[in-house]
């Protein structure tokens, strides 16, 4: 009865929204189009477009062409307009009209004839406005410096105020890690990053605060935006990475290659990551015991030897102008060896000096196949329908050995992980109006994790879920309201354990243009984050006989929402945003150190407790004359633990904290094709429930040379001059002990490495068919 309740009230909620879209929509006149090249009839993507009145001194509203160069707004009045046509690259037209009531006027091909453009053309480019704030997102434009201090699309985030990359091209978003990556519109896995040459991308649009249509769990959306949204008949890029040094290899290298013939495009592209050097990890524990303080020190000095090579591969079918149809798929072998030695000394009534060999074996392979349809019911409007459905399954195998020859303690870890899931996904987008638009959709996952050499299943999980979202634009006023409703049913063989979620996830977003140059946006949503899979895992690893840690499969779900309330301000080729925010988490999911009897110390994750940060942030987008820019970003904040009865089990107390991240980006065009840039990202320790964590200030300096006809070579140095980087660290005082751990990697004074990268096209162009693309994770990644 409460759930037929629940869908009578969701549906009684929709009728009301429905019946107010369509009340709003019968009084205006739809205006349509689509943009064009003269030359090529190739349709011309993101063109904007100016509603005037006949004096062309009062602008009345405004658009974009979408990806197939088509747009429509709506317009009330039937007085004389004139709409102005403009893109990059393009002369400027303008256009004649006459709106009728309840009438359509439609404006038919607009063919846009190319701009010739010479060295002042290359300077009115560098000079584009730094970002500006469209409904829920800030945009950041990609000028001509920012291509030149950069090769692909993992180098132009750098550049992007709040956005972090660090040495292993990790990438987050003001301090969050669960960061959507998006291309003209559609999901990526971030590795595809290394795919796009920095010339391509036109922007960067960032959204802090993701709507219903988005996965629950997501914590911040970038959404990259192409220049042009066609692929040449034989397109190609070539991209690499040469350490200088043996001591530290950060190598990214990709490749891509894309044919069309007829309806068909045939892709096939490849990312890989080698990551070897030598990483320290020590730590030092005390506690008391009868007998008196005992302490343990340990240290491990390991050679990181991590590879990935990831083959993607695909086929586009353009059946006809409203249907399209997409394989795609990658193949990916992987592993994560730390091998070298491992020492502890135990001093105190029972003294134990430890020396033993680490061996470890570990060898992965991964794969994902997927097909993907989209339909246009009408294309001049927008209104069409897509359904996802993949297939992905990774096996793997582990062993890591501790061997101790001197006194035989030895130790034995392995497992065999495998992971299978299959996933479907609906979305449909309805605009009623250019002001009115609802977006709604579906979508399930079936996961299976196993563990041990007979492969049974350990875990089963079902998810499903809804979502509808709403967009309003009245003036200079734009609301978008949704909500998401997510359901999750689990269950753990051998432990006895099943559990169900559902919960229904509001989203908001009020945004108000206050003058040309100013906004303010009110936003706030609830969301989930859903244990991953390598928490779940129960099987016991000992790193040393004083310390084993584990996974937990009665792991909640833990849920949380946010507001934040931002202003954003555009001068000349500036812009800076002021935002206060208030973030909550609950029954967050963390690791609780705690000491038995016989004195090792058990690291376990638990649902801990609740955790609440709240702050001002500040960050901007300034221009350096016409050849350079600055972006500095800083978070000050407090944060607000408070543990639950298992965190309180362990003597965890409430804490309160004041924490800063900050971050700083510059380049600047020093002439003759040389382009340098700097980043430095910083963050002090944060508070978790028990321990306090910390990493090391990273910073890179780089200097990139064009050499035209599509070459271009650079030589970065990541935190020069200090010979180690804290990747990860963090303290503990508890009431029955202490403990301070550090993880640092050993580098060269200056580690250096070079960068070139290639592209090409030859042939007419052909559009390639942007879909989602979502990756499971199945194993958590080891070391830095």
């Amino acid at each position: 009865q409460l759930k037929q309740k629940n869908k009578a009230a969701t549906g009684g909620f929709f009728f009301f929204f429905v019946l107010l879209m369509i009340t709003n929509v019968l009084h205006a006149q739809l205006i349509t189009g689509r943009t064009r090249d003269v030359k090529t009839k190739d349709n011309i993507p993101f063109v904007s477009i100016a509603l005037f009145d006949a004096s062309m001194e009062k602008i009345l509203s405004g658009t974009t062409s979408d990806e197939e160069g088509l747009f429509s707004l709506a317009w009330e009045r039937t007085d004389s307009i004139k709409i102005r046509v403009s893109a990059i690259g393009y002369e400027t037209q303008i256009v004649d009209g006459v709106p009728v009531a309840g009438k359509e006027l439609p404006l038919g091909n607009i063919d846009l004839v190319p701009a010739t453009y010479g060295l002042e053309g290359v300077t009115v480019e560098a000079g584009r406005v730094r970002a500006q704030v469209d409904g829920g997102n800030t945009s950041y434009l990609v000028n001509r410096n920012m291509d030149n201090a950069s090769h692909t699309g993992v180098d132009i985030l750098k550049l992007i105020p709040g956005v972090q990359v660090d040495v292993m091209q990790n990438i987050s978003l003001e301090g969050k890690n669960n960061i959507v990556i998006y291309v003209n519109g559609r999901e990526y896995d971030k590795s595809f990053l290394n795919q796009l040459n920095a010339s391509q991308i036109d922007k960067v649009e960032i959204l802090n605060q993701p709507s219903a249509q988005y996965d629950g769990s997501a914590e911040g959306v970038i959404n990259i935006v192409l220049k042009k949204d066609s692929a040449t008949g034989l397109q190609g890029h070539l991209y690499g990475e040469i350490p200088l040094s043996s001591s530290e290899i950060f190598s990214f290298p990709s490749y891509s290659i894309n044919y069309n013939r007829g309806k068909f495009n045939f892709f096939t592209s490849y990312n890989g990551e080698f990551r070897y050097f030598d990483v320290d990890e020590k730590y030092q524990r005390i506690y008391d015991t009868r007998s008196g303080e005992q302490q343990i020190q340990s240290s491990q000095l390991v050679r990181q030897q991590n590879w990935s090579h990831k083959f993607y591969y695909g086929m586009d079918y353009h059946i006809n102008s409203k249907n399209q149809l997409n394989f795609y798929g990658f193949l990916n072998p992987y592993s994560q060896e730390f091998n070298g030695v491992s020492e502890l000394m135990k001093t105190g009534s029972d003294p134990l000096e430890w020396n033993a060999e680490k061996k470890e074996n570990d060898r992965n392979l991964a794969g994902l196949f997927s097909v993907y349809y989209k339909h246009k019911l009408n294309e001049s409007s927008g209104h069409e329908f897509s359904v996802d459905a993949g297939y992905y399954e990774m096996n793997g195998s582990n062993t890591v050995r501790f061997v101790d020859d001197e006194n035989g303690h030895d130790l034995v870890n392995h497992v065999n992980p495998g992971h299978q899931e299959i996933t479907a996904k609906m979305d449909y987008v309805l605009p009623f109006s250019e002001n009115i638009r609802l977006t709604a959709g579906g979508q399930t996952r079936y996961r299976q994790l196993s563990y041990g050499d007979d492969g049974n299943s350990e875990y089963e999980n079902q998810t499903g879920a809804l979502y509808a979202s709403l967009q309003f634009i009245k003036g200079k006023t734009e609301l978008q309201t949704g909500v998401r409703y997510e359901h999750s049913q689990s269950s753990a063989a051998g432990e006895g354990f099943s559990q169900k979620f559902n919960k229904l996830l509001p989203t908001l977003a009020v945004f108000h243009k206050l003058s040309d140059q100013g906004s303010l946006k009110l936003t706030g949503r609830s969301f989930v984050n859903y244990p991953a899979f390598y928490h779940l895992n129960t099987s016991v690893v000992w790193d040393d006989p004083f310390f084993k840690r584990s996974g937990n499969a009665q792991l909640n779900t833990s849920t949380g929402y946010s507001a934040e309330l931002e202003y954003t301000h555009r001068f000349e080729n500036h812009f800076v945003s002021t935002r206060l925010f208030y973030l909550q988490n609950t029954d967050v999911i963390n690791t609780l150190m705690v000491l038995d009897s016989d004195g090792v110390f058990e690291n376990t994750l638990h649902n801990s407790g609740d955790v609440v940060r709240a702050g001002i942030q500040l960050s901007g987008a300034f221009s350096i004359g016409k050849r350079g820019g600055l972006q500095p970003f800083i978070r000050i904040f407090q944060v607000s633990t408070s543990p639950n009865a298992k965190a309180m089990e362990a003597g965890v107390e409430s804490r309160r904290q004041m924490a800063v991240a900050s971050g700083l980006s510059a380049y600047y065009t020093l002439g003759g094709g040389f382009t340098s840039s700097v980043v430095v990202q910083y963050s002090s320790p944060v508070n978790n429930i028990q321990d306090n964590y910390f990493e090391g200030t990273q910073y890179f300096v780089s200097l990139e040379k064009d050499l035209g006809k599509g070459f271009k070579v650079g030589a970065v140095s990541a935190v020069p001059f200090t010979g180690k980087l804290t990747y990860q660290g963090s303290e503990i005082d508890a009431t029955d002990f202490s403990s301070n751990y550090r993880g640092q990697i050993l580098t060269s004074q200056v580690p250096f490495w070079l960068k070139i990268s290639y592209n090409f096209s030859a042939g007419e162009t052909r559009k390639r068919i942007e879909r989602n693309v979502e990756e499971p994770v199945s194993k958590s990644k080891k070391g830095f």
